[in-house]
């Protein structure tokens, strides 16, 4: 038998991964490796809402074991890309999970091949993924993926207080000495947004209705890549989630007619940032309002900051910009990766330029933004 480590694991050589597809039985030693990679509670709620409850289908997942020791996770999650009769079903990269004693073993590498390759039996023709700084050399350098693009977080000043000067410091000590400039900026470019949706109104909403399908078709036509986004989706999204901060309003025409919406998450732990999470709004008046909206509501819920991750180059970056929001700094940003099993097929060329992507918070694997 083999000598076990401090840990109880096989010592290398002799430690070899065992890799299996997990279903719905499983998701208890999936769980109890959420919270000790994540430290999160409530483990296995998000991950059966995450993984088996998602319209837009069964989630792949798989767990490593050493022995009878579940050491590692990965998970690949659908989305639905397109509203025609024929739309396309790709995988988003989620919970890459090992444990701190497990790692260094080359046991992150073969989870990535098994699950490629179960992404393959499953059809999807690309897989994405927005890995940490950590593991996206890794990604990139070793197992084949394709860096397609780079999200950073942008903000926009609510209110001029110890926690707004705190989020720009994360941009440089200077940013954090112009957030009284970058406040009266965000209130000039807001203002100009208010009063040009003057005659579109919020409505506070609690689900999605077949209404969101119109707006939604609509921005649909001008991205060649955007998750489907009916109410099915959209309920499961925001309003099933096991922890839902979030809050929606409905953007109403001057005919009373919807005209897109807009979604907002809470500030957490009593810390004043919010996030502007999700936007739909074909008309750029209505997605005018719709910001001001999204702003408003979250100072009420004391937010002295809001913030939004964009696609570099993406159209939601320059409508946060055209909004007031202010810049991170140059190195602030997550990676936007690609593995791409079907060259030939439509979305494979797409998929090279995140930027023609409409991709908001929403679009994130994370149940909660931070």
């Amino acid at each position: 038998m083999a000598a076990a480590d401090q840990h109880g694991l096989p010592e290398q050589p002799q430690a070899e991964l065992e890799v299996q597809p997990c279903d719905t039985g499983e998701r208890s030693e999936q769980a109890a490796l959420f919270r000790a990679n994540f430290g999160v509670e409530g483990a296995l709620a998000v991950l059966i809402w995450r993984y088996d409850r998602c319209p837009h289908g069964q989630s792949v997942t798989l767990i490593g074991k050493v022995g009878d020791k579940a050491v590692a996770g990965y998970a690949c999650n659908p989305r639905r890309i397109g509203w025609q009769d024929g739309d396309v079903t790709i995988g988003q990269t989620g919970d890459v999970m090992t444990l701190a004693e497990a790692r260094g073993k080359g046991f992150f590498s073969e989870l990535d091949r098994k699950a490629m390759g179960a992404t393959v039996q499953a059809g999807w023709p690309v897989v994405f993924g927005l890995p940490n700084r950590q593991s996206a050399p890794l990604f990139l350098n070793k197992l084949g993926w394709s860096g397609v693009g780079r999200l950073k977080p942008w903000t926009l000043i609510c209110q001029v207080d110890a926690v707004a000067r705190a989020e720009r410091m994360r941009a440089g000590r200077l940013a954090s000495l112009w957030t009284g400039f970058a406040f009266r900026k965000g209130r000039r470019k807001l203002a100009a947004l208010k009063e040009l949706g003057r005659d579109f109104h919020a409505v506070p909403i609690h689900r999605f209705g077949d209404w969101v399908e119109g707006p939604v078709k609509q921005v649909a036509k001008n991205y060649p890549w955007m998750v489907r986004r009916d109410a099915d989706y959209l309920n499961w999204r925001f309003f099933d989630s096991p922890n839902a901060h979030f809050m929606a309003w409905r953007l109403d025409g001057p005919d009373g007619k919807a005209a897109g919406y807009v979604v907002v998450q809470a500030p957490l732990d009593g810390y004043g940032v919010g996030y502007l999470v999700d936007l739909v709004a074909p008309d750029p008046r209505a997605h005018g309002a719709g910001i001001v909206c999204a702003v408003a509501g979250l100072h009420q819920l004391g937010a002295s900051v809001v913030r939004a991750h964009a696609i570099a180059g993406s159209d939601w970056q320059n409508q946060l910009i055209g909004a007031g929001f202010q810049p991170p700094k140059a190195q602030d940003e997550k990676r936007v990766i690609v593995f791409v099993h079907q060259s030939d097929h439509p979305l494979a060329q797409v998929a090279m330029d995140a930027r023609r992507w409409f991709f908001t918070d929403a679009d994130r694997d994370d149940e909660l933004v931070r």
